[in-house]
């Protein structure tokens, strides 16, 4: 029952992999101590031959001792894609910034900016 269990569990999630994206994110941190994790596609769409859509999501939480500004903002290839706004993380927490739009390729390419609050 167990092997029957698991089989399906790893079919249900073959969808998921297919539509999955390659990120590339380039990190302006000015010396913070942040941490990210790209959560993945919070979407399953896609577009046509050539393209991805969906709305890529990304875990940012904040390490240092104050509070930080992040924004996560589209490569120049990625014209289709918007910026994220900016979001304000106080020291030891996380927020999830989104990056929406459709993109040329399977890798995205993206920039998160730390910066301290003044």
């Amino acid at each position: 029952m167990k092997k029957i269990a698991t089989t399906l569990g790893l079919l249900a999630c073959l969808p998921l992999a297919a539509f999955a994206q390659d990120i590339e994110l380039d990190k302006e941190l000015n010396g913070l101590d942040i941490e990210t994790e790209i959560i993945g596609d919070s979407t399953a769409t896609a577009p046509g031959p050539g393209a991805a859509a969906g709305t890529q999501v990304l875990q940012v939480t904040n390490n240092s001792d104050s509070t930080v500004t992040c924004q996560l903002d589209p490569g120049p290839a990625e014209t289709a894609a918007s910026e994220s706004p900016m979001a304000s993380i106080k020291a030891g927490e996380s927020a999830v910034l989104r990056l929406d739009g459709s993109y040329a390729s399977a890798t995205m390419r993206a920039k998160l900016i730390c910066s301290e609050e003044e």
